[in-house]
């Protein structure tokens, strides 16, 4: 799935946006996709944010350059998304 800029609805003016599409629900066979998530950077880190990796379930793993925060070592941050459960 291409999951460019243009994918991302907000445009907001000096960010970067990294757009990763949810999974249809089991019960939808056509239509929309629900949920997903988006990262919003400023485009003057760009060069110290990478996406290290992506899973279309629903997890989203960014890693920010140590030089960044002048730390020893990467920090990592994962984002998940947890649909709410479906009610019977």
């Amino acid at each position: 799935m291409n999951l460019s800029e243009e994918h991302c609805s907000l445009g907001i003016k000096g960010y970067e946006c990294f757009h990763m599409y949810g999974n249809k629900t089991q019960n939808v066979k056509k239509g929309r996709y629900s949920g997903g998530l988006s990262i919003y950077y400023k485009q003057t880190l760009a060069k110290s944010v990478e996406i290290v990796e992506t899973h279309q379930n629903g997890i989203l793993c960014v890693k920010l350059n140590k030089k960044l925060f002048s730390f020893r070592e990467d920090v990592y941050i994962i984002n998940v998304y947890v649909p709410r459960p479906t009610q019977t």
